[in-house]
């Protein structure tokens, strides 16, 4: 009997489970499926057989929530500029420049890009994150044009620098002043925008001697220290000879000067400052010895008196040169001179020119280099300089010989100072031996 029952049980499980088997895989519309909501219950009755029916129960699930991240690159931006070489036309050689005075009364280029400044190929640029000098993040070097860029910067605080000194900068830079970004400055500290481009120029004023034609310097770039050094012309030196000239070109028939200064004791009536490494001046043997111990193209030094300011007046300067005398080595006068970092200056060169200009922060030519056969030309040779002011005319002599005039129009007076400028020879040297005003005119 229980042999029985047992068979019969076996076979109602055996026909559920195949009539379940059947409706899963029925094609022909055994079991029609219903999309119900997230969370719901839905009840599947199978189609009625002649058999048990089997119901099925199901229970819709949440959708899970799957997060998207996009990768964004950070906007990126570009620091770029350009390097040039800043000329100042009291180089003596040009007036197409305009200048600006340092703080040590050294002319400089303006910090402006004019037509015709050259740029600087090759120069090295170094990239700091964070405020100056920063942490190191790159350095390119300067093409042809003299430009350079960083490119792809992400937003933030940059420090763009030269270094003069570095190995490859320094046979282009030095010796030189910074006059862009800023008089001495040579790094800019920058915040850079997001996608923004932010400019950094650099502009550096090249004390570089001149280059003399055909000549080899023969004195040492540094002098022996001496407390009373020692100029003695040699015995070939052009006597000054005493030309025939018209009544209003005689400033030698004025008489006695109303000052004379022979020189003796320099130190009292001229402000002598040996603070410029490229210049020494040393009084002694009744003379002013000035040496411009490297020349460069504003190697101008100005020695002012302590003199009474002169208005109208005639001033007149005896110069010697040294052994070694060539090209733009230059002296002279600078009159009507309202401060230390003013005046209009007469200059004589080496090489039997003159020179007439005004400068006042900015640079005016009344004329430029003019071949004038009065003057003694070369090594070890004596020039005196004389400069005629009435009124707004001022005239020029040399060796007491009628040169050429100019109207000044801005200055009516003041002080006077020497001027001695090297522009090719190291170690050139000048001895100024007397000077002389007359403010008794005709």
């Amino acid at each position: 009997m229980h042999r029985k029952i047992w068979r019969f049980g076996r076979g109602i499980v055996a026909v559920l489970v195949l009539l379940i088997l059947s409706a899963c895989n029925s094609t022909t519309g055994g079991v029609a499926p219903t999309v119900a909501p997230a969370g719901a219950t839905f009840t599947e009755t199978l189609a009625p057989t002649s058999g048990p029916t089997a119901t099925v129960t199901a229970t819709a699930l949440l959708p899970q929530n799957t997060a998207t991240f996009t990768a964004t690159a950070p906007p990126m931006g570009t620091i770029q500029g350009a390097v040039w070489e800043d000329r100042c036309s009291a180089s003596e050689e040009s007036s197409a420049f305009p200048c600006q005075i340092s703080a040590d009364g050294t002319p400089l280029g303006d910090g402006q890009r004019q037509p015709g400044e050259p740029a600087l190929a090759g120069v090295v640029v170094s990239l700091a994150q964070g405020p100056c000098p920063g942490t190191l993040l790159s350095k390119t070097t300067t093409d042809a044009r003299g430009v350079y860029a960083f490119k792809g910067l992400p937003p933030g605080r940059y420090c763009v620098s030269i270094d003069d000194q570095a190995p490859l900068n320094q046979p282009l830079l030095s010796p030189g002043v910074w006059t862009q970004p800023g008089v001495g400055q040579g790094q800019q500290e920058i915040s850079l925008p997001p996608n923004g481009a932010v400019e950094v120029n650099f502009a550096r004023t090249l004390q570089r001697a001149e280059q003399a034609q055909a000549v080899t310097p023969t004195l040492s770039p540094t002098l022996p220290p001496s407390a009373t050094p020692t100029f003695t012309p040699t015995s070939t030196m052009t006597p000054i000879p005493t030309p025939t000239l018209t009544d209003a070109q005689k400033p030698y028939a004025l008489g006695e000067p109303q000052m004379h200064d022979p020189m003796n004791t320099p130190g009292a009536h001229w402000l002598i400052f040996n603070s410029f490494p490229w210049a020494s001046i040393q009084p002694g043997n009744g003379k002013l010895l000035v040496t411009i111990l490297k020349p460069g193209p504003t190697h101008n030094l100005w020695i002012r008196s302590t003199y009474p300011a002169l208005k109208d007046a005639y001033l007149e300067a005896v110069f010697q040169t040294g052994k070694a005398c060539n090209h733009k080595d230059r002296y002279g006068l600078v009159v009507r001179s309202p401060s230390k970092y003013e005046g209009v200056v007469f200059v004589v060169s080496c090489d039997a020119m003159y020179k007439i200009y005004r400068w006042n922060g900015g640079f005016t030519l009344y004329r430029n280099w003019t071949h004038a056969t009065m003057v003694h030309s070369g090594p070890n040779q004596t020039n005196r300089i004389g400069v005629w002011m009435e009124g707004n005319t001022i005239k020029l002599y040399i060796n007491r010989a009628y040169v050429d005039e100019v109207e000044e129009n801005l200055f009516t007076e003041g002080s006077f100072a020497l001027m001695v400028g090297g522009g090719a020879t190291p170690g050139f040297q000048v001895a100024i031996d007397e000077v002389n005003y007359w403010t008794e005119l005709p």
